[in-house]
Parts: structure tokens; sequence; C-alpha cells
């Protein structure tokens, strides 16, 4: 095989190596990265939830204050009738 041929194949394969850890290096960021945020989006899910949760907690109270409420109501019109 001639030298210069045998050069240029090491040269070649030296460049596709680089190309290749170049696409490894960016996959590996993306995948860091969509991983990150992954764990950004677990957070914010677990916070609207706990929002979600309280939330929940005082239309429950109001829906209880606006029957005790009603009650009242319904006591004084009886008792002006």
């Amino acid at each position: 095989m001639d030298t210069g041929k045998f050069e240029d194949q090491i040269k070649l394969a030296h460049q596709k190596q680089d190309e290749y850890l170049e696409k490894y290096n960016n996959l590996h960021i993306l995948f860091k990265s969509e991983k990150g945020m992954n764990g950004h989006l677990k957070e914010q899910i677990s916070i609207l939830e706990f929002a979600i949760s309280e939330l929940n907690k005082l239309n429950e109270s109001y829906i209880k204050e606006i029957g005790k409420l009603k009650q009242k109501l319904r006591i004084k019109v009886d008792s002006d009738i």
C-alpha cells in the first residue's frame, strides 16, 4: 500500500473520529439538558399539584361558608314570614 494513501486514510479516520466525538458530545449535552429540563418540569408539576390541592381546600371552605350563609338566610326568611 502506498504510504501517501495510508496517511490519507489515517487523516480521514481521524476526521471521522472527531466528527463522531463532536456528535457524541452534542448528544450528551442534549441528554443532560433534557434530563435537567425534566427535573425542572417535575418540580413545576409538584408545585402546581400543591397549589391545586390548596385551592381545592379553599374551595371546600367557601362551599361550607356558602352553605352556612344559605342556612342563615333561610332561617331569616322563615322568621320574617
